[in-house]
């Protein structure tokens, strides 16, 4: 019933129309703004856990058009997102596990509908199990190469590094068997992704370090800057305490995409 919640919540403000300052568009042109508006503010939440609000809304009218704030209000109001203040500064921020799982199950439509032809779920849950059952990830490169590739190229020009992480992140986090992290913080950096076992019967753990060249500045002196940048991030968190304790359960991989594919997988021993 959550999920249902969060995803009519930013459905109302697609129908709605999110107001903008300063902008007079054609009905059309308004709904695929605010449609645009709301996925970033999706994506803000996702990849940052957070988003800063100004104030809270206290009196709603329904005829009139909202405003980002408003969303960012009944977030709040309706339990899934909570307070966190630095400085002068408030941010609304995901309070838990379980509420950050929503926003990704809701993440995965939202980019599903997206795309240019049907994807199956099935196929990706199933790769993301290899990395915890067999220490695999090919597989699941290469089924988010499958979901790239079904983008609609104007979308797709928006993504980066960060965005596919989010994608990557969306799916393995929705797997009953591990704890998934995005940009974990160890004494030697942030690990892009890290997955923790569940139950003691789960063989693999594992951390994922993603790269990203955009198909036209792509060249092999740049992947291969890449690879060794990526190596190095990885030998820094092996040193982390955290790390060295799990060292024989414990799965390394980078992954570098060049524009829609995944271009280089490798296992770190």
């Amino acid at each position: 019933s959550d999920y249902k919640k969060v995803q009519n919540l930013f459905s109302l403000g697609e129908l709605l129309g999110v107001k903008i300052e300063k902008e007079e568009t054609k009905e059309e042109r308004e709904k695929t703004t605010s449609k645009r508006i709301i996925g970033e503010l999706l994506n803000e939440i996702l990849l940052t856990g957070k988003t800063e609000l100004t104030e809270l809304t206290t009196m709603f009218n329904p005829g009139k058009r909202i405003e980002i704030k408003d969303i960012k209000s009944l977030l709040f109001y309706l339990g899934f997102m909570t307070f966190e203040k630095k400085g002068i500064i408030t941010y609304l921020k995901i309070p838990n596990y379980s509420m950050k799982k929503i926003f990704s199950e809701y993440f995965t439509e939202y980019i599903e509908e997206k795309l240019t032809e049907y994807i199956d779920p099935e196929p990706i849950e199933i790769a993301v199990r290899k990395i915890l059952s067999d220490g695999e990830i090919k597989s699941f490169a290469k089924e988010i190469e499958n979901l790239l590739s079904k983008m609609d190229n104007r979308i797709f020009m928006g993504l980066d590094e960060k965005y596919i992480k989010a994608i990557m992140y969306s799916y393995l986090i929705l797997t009953p068997y591990a704890m998934v992290k995005m940009e974990y913080p160890v004494e030697n950096g942030y690990i892009d992704i890290a997955m923790f076992k569940r139950y003691e019967e789960v063989p693999y753990e594992a951390i994922i370090e993603v790269k990203y060249i955009k198909q036209k500045e792509y060249t092999e002196e740049k992947l291969k800057r890449k690879i060794k940048e990526a190596k190095e991030q990885i030998e820094k968190y092996k040193k982390s305490y955290e790390l060295n304790s799990k060292n024989e359960t414990m799965k390394k991989y980078i992954i570098i995409f060049v524009g829609k594919e995944a271009k280089y997988v490798e296992e770190v021993k």
